[in-house]
């Protein structure tokens, strides 16, 4: 894995997805580092859509999801997406005494060229969607969802790193992770419904 701010090394990737109202994991998927955030995505939406009967209408990712093609498929889809992205700013101090600022500035004919991309219209209405109120909003869900859960399997369940070799192994290894995770968000779920339910008789306390 080459990735600005991440260390150089051999990774694996778990891609998460997690339901925006419990944050109970959905699914779980490995790949080796090297693979873009994006590629194995719509496979996986595809699968949740499949396998569970989601009538998905809007979906949160980070930066790492935000590309032309992708906020182009998942418009096809109708569904609205809400995509974290990335700024790059020259630093100031380095360029002002720049023997070449003029030439980057401007072209030879004092023509400034642009490219954009086929579907950067798609690209442009998703970002908009991020900065509406129910954008925001769903972000923060975001955060407090699959990023938490990502959280608790570093810190309390041993994927920090990965502790087998092999795709299939560090699959295995996730998703018994992951089942963990559900198994804890479950039973909680299920105590708040008895308390709410019959508060005298448990004596919990919330």
């Amino acid at each position: 894995m080459v990735r600005e701010g991440k260390p150089k090394s051999f990774f694996y990737l778990d891609h998460r997805t997690v339901d925006s109202r419990n944050a109970i994991i959905t699914g779980s998927y490995s790949t080796p580092a090297n693979l873009h955030d994006s590629r194995p995505y719509l496979d996986r939406l595809d699968r949740q859509c499949e396998r569970f009967g989601f009538d998905v209408w809007g979906v949160g990712l980070d930066a790492g999801h935000y590309t032309a093609a992708l906020c182009k498929a998942v418009e096809d889809w109708r569904i609205h997406g809400v995509i974290g992205y990335r700024e790059y700013k020259s630093n100031p101090s380095h360029c002002k005494d720049c023997s070449l600022l003029v030439q980057c500035r401007l072209s030879a004919n004092h023509v400034k060229v642009l490219t954009r991309n086929v579907w950067q219209d798609s690209k442009d209405r998703t970002e908009s969607y991020r900065l509406t109120p129910w954008g925001k909003a769903h972000y923060k869900r975001r955060r407090e969802t699959v990023e938490q859960s990502f959280a608790d399997a570093k810190q309390l369940r041993g994927q920090r790193y990965a502790r087998l070799r092999e795709l299939s192994k560090v699959l295995e290894h996730c998703v018994l992770a992951a089942s963990a995770h559900n198994m804890k968000k479950i039973a909680h779920i299920l105590a708040r419904l008895l308390f709410l339910k019959y508060p005298r008789t448990l004596g919990l306390q919330w």
